[in-house]
């Protein structure tokens, strides 16, 4: 269906080892590009505003210069049930958790510092108009639907106190900030360019919001896939110094009105994804689509295994320690 590729040969499309549950990709022989194929749709979008969803996305980030450019757009047809989006391939190793923590930020700052479209025409886009309340809300949802007996007495209790820190915070919260946020740009979703540039290759949540949030999600531990090593991830003086180096790269207006829900939004942040991860693996979540759900019993086994792991007393408290206790993270 595109001109520039209509003599590449069926031989030339290579599919490309699964890197997630939200994509599949097909490398266009060796042109540069690679079809970006959706595995499923976006808040229960069909399949062609999906694909305008993310085609959109591709496009307002695009001027920050931290995603692959994108060539063509695919239509939901007979052929491509779900449509694709052909973009560059973008080729090097994933970021590393600590050692690239400054190209990360360096690419965050050039997508939050972009200016919002005219006229505030958000749309297709989401944009939250209260992102904390937001937050808050998804993070109870998810914890209404554990059973406690899925996780040791001391984890609930200590969620229980989380979960009574974020009611009042959010009650009381102001207005916050909004700019264009990606939702996940955990280390695994950078690729290293040759140019030193880390390059966002997962755009699939992309919303308006605070971008407190995205900060937050760059160096959280995450329940869903851990790995139980604290070498591995950062912490104390890493994180803090890629809150620095973001902040530095920020329009000085910017960093003023973020800075102070770096801590709140990083606490809520961590209530909610350890939720999700609890709720998908512990209480199970076997929603028709569901990526959990269609993963292979021993996937999911190690899965559950990693979060109960995660879940254990004393690693909740390690990971609260952040912002509880003369330990806490001091403020940017």
């Amino acid at each position: 269906r595109l001109a520039p590729f209509a003599d590449l040969a069926r031989d030339e499309l290579a599919p490309l080892p699964a890197r997630g549950l939200s994509n599949r990709h097909v490398r266009l022989g060796d042109r540069g590009w690679i079809v970006r194929i959706p595995c499923g749709r976006l808040h229960g979008m069909n399949a062609r505003t999906t694909i305008d969803y993310q085609a959109t996305s591709f496009l307002r980030l695009a001027p920050s210069g931290s995603v692959p450019s994108l060539r063509a757009v695919l239509w939901p047809a007979s052929d491509l049930p779900r449509g694709g989006l052909v973009v560059r391939e973008v080729r090097g190793p994933l970021a590393h958790p600590v050692d690239d923590l400054p190209a990360i930020a360096q690419s965050l700052a050039a997508i939050h510092a972009l200016p919002p479209p005219p006229g505030a025409t958000w749309s297709p886009l989401i944009a939250l108009v209260d992102p904390i309340r937001h937050l808050h809300s998804v993070a109870r949802g998810f914890w209404r639907a554990v059973p406690p007996p899925a996780l040791p007495a001391a984890t609930v209790a200590a969620i229980a106190e989380e979960l009574r820190w974020a009611d009042t915070m959010a009650a009381a919260a102001g207005r916050q900030p909004r700019c264009l946020v990606v939702t996940d740009p955990h280390h695994e979703n950078f690729v290293m360019a040759a140019s030193g540039r880390a390059v966002l290759v997962d755009v699939e949540q992309v919303y308006y919001g605070l971008p407190a949030v995205d900060v937050a999600a760059a160096t959280l531990p995450r329940a869903l896939g851990w790995h139980g090593d604290f070498a591995r991830v950062p912490e104390g003086g890493a994180v803090l110094a890629f809150e620095r180096a973001w902040l530095a790269r920020l329009p000085a207006v910017i960093a003023a009105a973020v800075r102070p829900w770096l801590r709140p939004a990083r606490r809520l942040l961590w209530l909610a994804q350890f939720g999700d991860a609890v709720t998908k693996c512990l209480a199970s979540d076997d929603r028709p689509g569901s990526g959990i759900a269609a993963m292979d019993a021993g996937t999911r086994e190690r899965m559950a295994a990693g979060v109960r792991a995660y879940a254990a007393p004393d690693v909740v408290a390690r990971l609260r320690a952040q912002w509880l206790g003369p330990g806490a993270l001091p403020d940017p």
